[in-house]
């Protein structure tokens, strides 16, 4: 009986929920040719002023899960965070960059908005991946 019980709870184990792979995504925001850093605004409560996005897109290009970059305004760098973990899933991603309070006009005129950036990065299937965005040349480099 206790040998049945602790096959079964074997194969109960190896039934869960199968885990995404994350990649983990670092990287620095660049603006003039140099870290994009900014001093603290006068800002409503909970708002950072600034936002660094990841839009997972499809195979056709519809738009998925979004993930957030947590970003340090003193030296433009990032990382991205995730629920299954650090990192983004291998795939394609919009990359959406905002600077101002919500609700009141983007420091980069939409731009980098969810409807309008040009800003691109694919993942792939490595140990981690080191990225550069470069808002001047509106580029997105990754190694």
């Amino acid at each position: 009986m206790k040998r049945l019980f602790l096959s079964l709870l074997a194969i109960l184990a190896g039934c869960g929920a199968p885990t995404v792979k994350s990649v983990p995504v670092s990287g620095k925001l660049v603006k003039d040719g140099k870290a994009l850093t900014f001093g603290a605004q006068k800002l409503p409560p909970g708002e950072s002023g600034f936002r660094l996005e990841f839009l997972k897109l499809d195979d056709n290009g519809k738009e998925g899960l979004m993930f957030s970059g947590q970003f340090n305004s003193n030296d433009g760098s990032f990382s991205v965070k995730s629920a299954e973990g650090n990192g983004l899933p291998p795939g394609k991603y919009k990359v959406i960059v905002e600077k101002g309070a919500r609700g009141l006009p983007d420091e980069f005129k939409n731009q980098f908005s969810r409807e309008k950036t040009a800003l691109a990065l694919t993942v792939t299937d490595s140990k981690e991946l080191q990225v550069e965005i470069d808002l001047d040349k509106k580029a997105v480099t990754a190694r």
